[in-house]
């Protein structure tokens, strides 16, 4: 009702004067708080200790990971003890095992390297030498180099820090005789040092040349690693005068190694998507990006606004817009805007631009002008950004959701990268599988039942390598090119089976599976244990009939992996399904595990609920006025109290700050913004103030800005022109 709030001797009871916490009513909004539960707690020796150990290293990476927070502190610290940094080093160390979680891996060690980490482990060596003896010096400075040598793999900007480090390994060795008597310790140090000087003056190389390449072939080599290239472009990829660097497949002859193999198929397969994109928004651009505007690498979507949110599988935006110049398109059987493509969406003709991918698509919706998004790029723009911003959307027809998934795969392979004979040194002279050589003498040939491929299904082992004496033609369910074709398929480690349609290629290779699954001893070299087999079709649909053959003979311990699948019999099989049935069965390997999955779980539904109630409230503001009871978690007690001060009824307690706008229920929503400010205006020109106010700054709050103008607008009604513009200035 008036300016006199609280002042600076009233504090409120949340940061800064305000409340925190829920307040008197329901209100979604959570104010300012301090809350300890949510302050990560120090790292401890005991910690540290039963990581080191732990046996299972997937594990021990959700742990680290999990507290990385911790690990930071720790290594920010001015000093550290000796023997917490080598239960550190060594944890870490065993982390960089763990096969299936790269990604977790990476973001440890990326943390890593911004800490303290390097002084550490070095003052860490000192310590250690003034006792008597270091039983485990020699795993100490093994593990050091091993965590280096990954760093500089998956972080070669970091190449100065591991220089140092090496430095101070190498310089270290005199003092540790146990690591004096390890020549293959000592070579690695020093091929460690070697190896960052190398990488660090190459980056420092890179900083002096463009980084522009060409599209050419050649012996050129690449200006950048390419696990350092984003799988979703950026601005600079759409630029006009974008020049990549890319080189020729190989079609003859042999790649230089795996490095040279994967860095050619990944820059190639980026740019298959990325051309187009960029050809198109570069041809939008120069016919000056007006509506209407037909492209055969683009689809133009105009009016585009972000309206709302979705909690579902992370946070996922709802875009509108305009269909007008869309009502004959049938969304049902359109390959517009189908999941996983990508968007390109900017406010200002392409010169700034945000990425995202279609998260949901409905044709429903579509219909409507609505779709689902997940926001790759931009964040900070987007969540700044209002319904009422304005966005002209771009959709390449080159599917990204195919791309994606094979780019961060090629990043996440490495030096041993399987069948490399072949596929890296293109050789022809075909090896047999490694399970199917003898282990010494005739006596010990592996041997197959070979009874899915007879006639009467009868069982006959026979050698699997001496192929002449496999049964005939006639014996076998196979013609004779189909019969040619398993054979090379379960004697060779690769096999290549081409054909027209209705050859049979997909009952050979249903026949072959069922081979490997009646010898899985042999080929697993273990009669408890079995090995899993990984069948990678180019389309659901594909999939799911290869699966439905394979349930035929294998009725059990089938996995379907993605969510697309549109097969009744294999519902079960799905691995959202599977996984269900094993959180309810509570089959976990590790308890910790599942306590760790819960706890995050839950975490993560508590953040939802709080996203959802904020966008419920979101959309409340669109239709109506806020009540006091949710802005009371951001309102001083001084001011609250004076709202609802005249208001005894709980009823009339929503009602204050209708009251206070002079509002009512009926009064419509679009009116109440010019009410507001209305009402603000003519309470800033009655405002009183003891002592006038003649310099402005920037952190003067409300009362004391009207005490400003008013103290220029009092002096302003003393001259002569007042007279005629005195309503000017009120307005």
């Amino acid at each position: 009702r008036n300016f006199n709030g609280a002042g600076n001797n009233e504090r409120g009871r949340g940061r800064g004067g305000y409340r925190g916490g829920r307040g008197r009513g329901d209100a979604p909004f959570r104010g300012a708080q301090n809350n300890d539960a949510n302050t990560p707690r120090e790292m401890t020796y005991g910690r540290l200790k039963t990581w080191a150990e732990m046996e299972d290293a997937g594990e021990l990476v959700l742990f680290m990971t999990n507290q990385i927070q911790q690990i930071e502190m720790f290594l920010n610290q001015p000093s550290t003890k000796a023997d917490w940094m080598v239960l550190l080093v060594k944890s870490l160390n065993h982390a960089l095992s763990a096969q299936h979680q790269k990604e977790s891996i990476k973001n440890l060690l990326d943390a890593l390297c911004k800490t303290r980490f390097f002084e550490h482990f070095g003052s860490c060596i000192e310590e250690k030498m003034i006792g008597f003896s270091w039983s485990d010096a020699e795993d100490y400075f093994r593990s050091s180099v091993n965590i280096m040598n990954e760093i500089l793999n998956k972080f070669p900007q970091y190449a100065l820090k591991c220089a140092s480090g090496a430095s101070k390994l190498v310089n270290s060795v005199p003092s540790v005789q146990s690591v004096q008597r390890n020549e293959e310790l000592l070579s690695s140090m020093t091929d460690l040092s070697k190896r960052a000087v190398e990488i660090f003056k190459l980056e420092k190389e890179k900083e002096k040349k463009p980084t522009e390449g060409k599209f050419s072939g050649g012996n050129d080599k690449p200006p950048d690693n390419f696990m350092d290239i984003s799988v979703v472009p950026g601005k600079s990829d759409l630029s006009e005068d974008a020049k990549p660097f890319v080189r020729r497949a190989k079609v003859v002859g042999q790649y230089d190694d795996v490095e040279h193999y994967l860095d050619v198929q990944f820059r190639l397969m980026r740019q298959d998507f990325v051309l187009p994109l960029r050809e198109g928004i570069v041809e939008f651009k120069k016919n000056g990006c007006k509506k209407n505007y037909v492209c055969s690498d683009l689809r133009i979507y105009y009016d585009v606004h972000i309206v709302g949110t979705v909690c579902k599988d992370g946070i996922d935006h709802i875009l509108q817009f305009d269909i007008s110049k869309l009502k004959n398109v049938k969304w049902e059987f359109s390959k517009r805007l189908i999941f996983g493509s990508l968007l390109c969406l900017s406010k200002d003709n392409f010169e700034t631009v945000i990425f995202a991918t279609v998260a949901n698509r409905d044709a429903k919706n579509l219909v409507k002008g609505s779709v689902n998004v997940k926001f790759r790029t931009g964040l900070e723009e987007v969540f700044s950004s209002t319904s009422n911003d304005v966005f002209v959307m771009a959709e390449t027809t080159a599917y990204f959701e195919s791309y994606c998934h094979v780019l961060e795969g090629l990043k996440e392979m490495s030096k041993n990268l399987p069948l490399q004979d072949y596929i890296i040194k293109c050789r022809t002279d075909l090896k047999p599988p490694r399970y199917l050589l003898p282990s010494g003498g005739i006596s010990s040939l592996p041997m197959y039942d070979l009874s899915a491929l007879m006639l009467n299904h009868q069982s006959k082992p026979v050698a699997a390598l001496t192929t002449v004496n496999w049964p005939e033609t006639s014996a076998m369910c196979l013609n004779q090119s189909q019969r040619e074709a398993a054979i090379r398929a379960l004697t060779k480690e690769l096999a290549v089976i081409q054909g027209p349609p209705g050859t049979g290629k997909t009952y050979v290779g249903l026949k072959v599976m069922e081979v490997f699954m009646q010898n899985m001893q042999v080929i697993s070299g273990n009669e408890t244990q079995t090995c899993p087999i990984l069948v990678v079709c180019y389309t659901n649909h594909a999939l799911d009939q290869f699966l439905e053959g394979v349930l035929g003979f294998c009725p059990a311990g089938v996995l379907r992996v993605g969510g697309k699948s549109k097969s009744e019999r294999l519902e079960q099989f799905n691995i959202k399904n599977v996984k269900e049935r094993l959180r309810k069965d509570k089959i976990f390997s590790n308890m910790s595990v599942r306590h760790s999955i819960r706890d995050c779980l839950g975490e993560l539904r508590e953040v939802s609920e709080q996203i959802e109630q904020l966008n419920q409230t979101m959309d409340y503001l669109e239709i109506d006025v806020m009540q006091e009871n949710i802005l009371e978690n951001f309102m001083k007690d001084a001011h609250f109290d004076s709202l609802t001060s005249n208001n005894s009824q709980p009823d009339q307690k929503k009602m204050s700050i209708r009251n206070w706008l002079n509002a009512s229920d009926s009064t419509p929503a679009s009116v109440v913004p010019q009410m507001i400010r209305k009402h603000l205006t003519n309470l800033v020109l009655k405002f009183q103030s003891g002592s006038p106010i003649w310099s402005l700054t920037d952190d003067m709050d409300i009362a004391q800005r009207a005490c400003f103008y008013n103290s220029y607008l009092t002096v302003y009604k003393q001259t002569p022109a007042a007279a005629n513009a005195l309503h000017v200035t009120t307005t």
